[in-house]
């Protein structure tokens, strides 16, 4: 089964999305001249979502089954932590919007397709 457009679409924009966030908030951090101990404690959970989706979105791109339900579930609980340490409503809709773009284009139909054929090949 050839894979649906969508998947590699919704896959290298997370990727350049949270490459974005982990740029910006580095070059923020080097700007503010923050102390080292500080510095590492705001990028360690950017730099560690980042390689996580990182690594979930190449699995997926290969059709592993296992990889888009722990990409979903690592969403929903980016999205609580997000709510919980920011408590701003416009920045958790923000990602709640963003995980509902990801749950259409990795779960409509062509998409539940191919990662059915992938898995039993």
């Amino acid at each position: 089964m050839k894979k649906p457009r969508s998947i590699p679409i919704i896959c290298w924009t997370n990727i350049i999305i949270n490459y974005l966030i982990v740029l910006g908030l580095t070059l923020i951090v080097l700007a503010l001249g923050d102390s080292f101990i500080q510095s590492s404690a705001l990028l360690f959970m950017p730099y560690l979502n980042f390689v996580v989706i990182f690594f979930l979105n190449k699995n997926i791109l290969h059709g592993r089954h296992w990889a888009r339900d722990i990409f979903i579930a690592w969403l929903l609980a980016v999205d609580v932590l997000v709510y919980v340490l920011f408590e701003n409503i416009p920045i958790t809709m923000g990602h709640v919007l963003l995980l509902i773009v990801n749950l259409i284009c990795l779960f409509h139909p062509s998409a539940n397709v191919f990662f059915h054929s992938k898995n039993t090949e």
